[in-house]
C-alpha cells in the first residue's frame, strides 16, 4: 500500500564511498560517521564497521568518493548552539520545528509527564507551554510531527502516544491540534483524539512521520528484524484506518528506530536510532517506498540517549536532542537541495 506524502523534487549532490569508520573531534565535540555500526558510550567512543553505504557529507560538509547513486543532502559538522533551558524538560522524546513561527521547536516527554508540548527555540530558550485539556493522557508519548490539519486547513501538530515497550496496549492514541497563533503558555481545548490499533496486534513505536500533503505514518522499533510501516487515515471526529504497507530496516547500527521527521518541502526523510542518523531521498512521493531505499549515513553526535531529530523551521537543516535535563541541542547545517 502505498503512502503518499509529497511530489517530487531534485536533490542535492552525492558520491559513494566506503564504509570505514570516522570519528572526528569539531571544537571538542566527538562526531560520529553513521557509516559505522556505531555502539556510542559515555565518553563518545565508538566500535565497529559496516558495509558499503552512501554518505550524506563530512566534517567539512562535503562529499568525496567515486561512483554514481542516490542523491543526497550536504551537511556539515554539527555546531552545538545551546542547551534546553527548561528543567521541566527531563526526557526529551520528540521533536518538531513550527511551520508558523520562524526558529520554534516543539518538543515533549517520555512516557510519565503530563500531557503537554513544550516550546523552545533554537537556543533552547523556553518558548511556553501547549496543555492539553480533559481527555488527553500521555500513557508514553514517543513522537511529535508538524503538517497540514487532516480535516480543516492550516498547519497541527501531531503527537503520537505510541510507546509500548512490552506490547501489551489495545490501543493507541494520535493527538492533533492546530498551531497556535501565538508563542506563550496556553490551554488547548480544541483537540482531535484518534484511538487506534494496529491490524496485527500490539507494537512498540517511537516514529510518527507526517508528510506535506498531510499522509501519516508510524514506523515501529524492533530489537532486531524488520520494522513495520503503518498508514493511518485520518477522518472526521477521530475517525481513523490503520494499513499496513511495507517493512524497512537501517543498513547499519542497531535497529531500534526511535524518531524520525519528513522534510517540509517534500525532499526526503530523516530516520534516527540510538547510534545512527539516516537521510532517505524522497522516492514517488511515497513514505513506505521512500523507507524501503537507499539512505544516506549523516554524521551526527554521540547523545546520552537520542531519540529526537527535526528539519529546522527554515529548511537549511536539522537538530537532534536527547534525553536528559538541560541537554545539548546540536544543531546541523544542510546545503539547500
Amino acid at each position: 500500500m502505498a503512502v503518499s506524502m509529497f511530489g517530487p523534487r531534485a536533490y542535492g549532490t552525492l558520491l559513494w564511498i566506503g564504509a570505514a569508520a570516522l570519528v572526528a573531534t569539531c571544537g571538542g565535540i566527538t562526531v560520529l560517521d553513521s557509516n559505522s555500526s556505531a555502539n556510542a558510550t559515555g565518553n563518545g567512543s565508538t566500535s565497529g564497521s559496516g558495509g558499503s553505504l552512501a554518505q550524506g557529507g563530512t566534517t567539512s560538509g562535503t562529499s568525496s568518493g567515486s561512483g554514481g547513486g542516490i542523491r543526497c543532502e550536504s551537511c556539515q559538522a554539527v555546531v552545538q548552539a545551546a542547551a534546553v533551558s527548561n528543567g521541566d524538560i527531563a526526557e526529551a522524546s520528540g521533536l518538531a520545528a513550527s511551520r508558523r513561527h520562524p526558529n520554534a521547536l516543539y518538543l515533549h516527554n517520555d512516557s510519565g509527564d503530563s500531557a503537554r508540548v513544550f516550546m523552545m527555540d533554537l537556543l533552547g530558550a523556553h518558548l511556553g507551554t501547549l496543555t492539553l485539556g480533559a481527555g488527553a493522557k500521555a500513557i508514553d508519548w514517543e513522537d511529535i510531527a508538524v503538517g497540514p490539519c487532516p480535516t480543516e486547513n492550516g498547519s497541527c501538530i501531531y503527537v503520537g502516544d505510541i510507546g509500548d515497550n512490552s506490547e501489551s496496549r489495545h490501543d493507541y492514541q494520535l493527538y492533533v491540534f492546530p498551531e497556535p497563533k501565538q508563542l506563550g503558555d496556553s490551554a488547548v481545548s480544541a483537540f482531535t483524539r484518534y484511538n487506534f490499533n494496529y491490524p496485527d496486534g500490539s507494537h512498540n513505536a517511537e516514529t510518527l512521520l507526517v508528510g506535506s500533503s498531510g499522509d501519516v505514518a508510524i514506523v515501529t522499533k524492533v530489537s532486531s528484524g524488520q520494522s513495520r510501516i503503518y498508514r493511518l487515515t485520518l477522518g472526521q471526529g477521530g475517525a481513523v484506518k490503520v494499513t499496513f504497507t511495507g517493512e524497512m530496516s537501517p543498513p547499519l547500527g542497531i535497529a531500534m528506530l526511535t524518531g524520525g521527521d519528513v522534510h517540509p518541502q517534500g525532499d526526503g526523510i530523516l530516520l534516527r536510532s540510538y547510534t545512527n542518523l539516516f537521510y532517505y531521498p524522497a522516492i514517488d512521493g511515497d513514505i513506505t517506498t521512500t523507507l524501503q531505499g537507499e539512505p544516506c549515513a549523516m554524521q551526527i553526535v554521540a547523545e546520552y540517549q537520542g531519540e529526537a531529530v527535526a528539519w529546522t523551521t527554515e529548511h537549511d537543516g536539522f537538530v537532534t536532542v536527547s534525553e536528559g535535563a538541560h541537554s545539548a541541542i546540536h544543531r546541523y547545517s544542510c546545503a539547500p537541495p
